[in-house]
């Protein structure tokens, strides 16, 4: 409601008489909805320190009030369907484990590891085409699932090999803060593999960002600036 106000006022000043409904939508921030599901059935992933890695990379930025995190942690495959049904956010970021036979792991209704393979997520996200344009999977040898999603979505982001803790926060705050600056998916990608270099953590070659077929990752972008920004 604030954002709709303050895009009113401008409006007004603007054109020195009451703004219109559609002067006003056109003039207020594009929010992008960002949905952030993380799951830790070990617990030996620090995923809180994660979330708060993208929230203050979000908080940090200029605009940061066309990014809308939405986090869902424990969470279940059922989750991830229930919330794409309800929410359908252009972005779905997975936090959590992966093993190198294409699964990620997510949570049972017991809060054990349940395996959710590249295929059942290749379904999952041809069933929300056009909605979902772009899913981080910041999780171990997370590569082949990235691979099974790439036909339905515009981008996905995978992991080649092991991810360490201090890599994904580092990737992940400057990823987000990124899109919420009006950066490409592209350039957001390079500058969150650079925020991994000049940490020094060495796993900079990790991440992989894989594009559906005619699709340029140049050209997405999930919050453009609005006019007089």
């Amino acid at each position: 409601m604030r954002d709709y106000l303050r895009a009113q006022v401008r409006v007004e000043n603007a054109l020195g008489k009451p703004a219109t409904a559609e002067a006003v939508a056109s003039s207020a921030p594009v929010r992008c909805k960002v949905l952030l599901l993380a799951a830790n059935p070990d617990e030996d992933l620090g995923l809180n320190e994660e979330l708060r890695a993208v929230q203050e990379g979000i908080r940090a930025s200029e605009h940061r009030e066309r990014i809308e995190l939405i986090p869902r942690v424990a969470s279940r495959p059922a989750d991830l369907l229930r919330a794409i049904i309800d929410l359908r956010p252009p972005v779905v970021h997975f936090s959590g484990h992966g093993d190198s036979q294409t699964a990620i792991y997510m949570q049972d209704d017991a809060g054990d590891a349940k395996p959710v393979t590249g295929e059942a997520l290749g379904l999952v996200f041809e069933a929300a085409r056009g909605d979902v344009r772009v899913v981080v999977l910041a999780s171990c040898y997370s590569a082949a699932q990235a691979e099974a999603i790439r036909k339905s979505v515009d981008c996905v982001i995978g992991m080649e090999h092991d991810f360490g803790d201090l890599s994904a926060r580092a990737f992940s705050s400057v990823f987000y803060g990124a899109l919420a600056s009006g950066r490409s998916v592209a350039e957001a990608f390079q500058l969150g593999r650079a925020s991994i270099a000049v940490e020094g953590l060495g796993d900079e070659s990790i991440p992989v960002l894989l594009v559906r077929d005619g699709v340029d990752a140049a050209d997405v972008v999930l919050a453009p600036p609005t006019k007089g920004t």
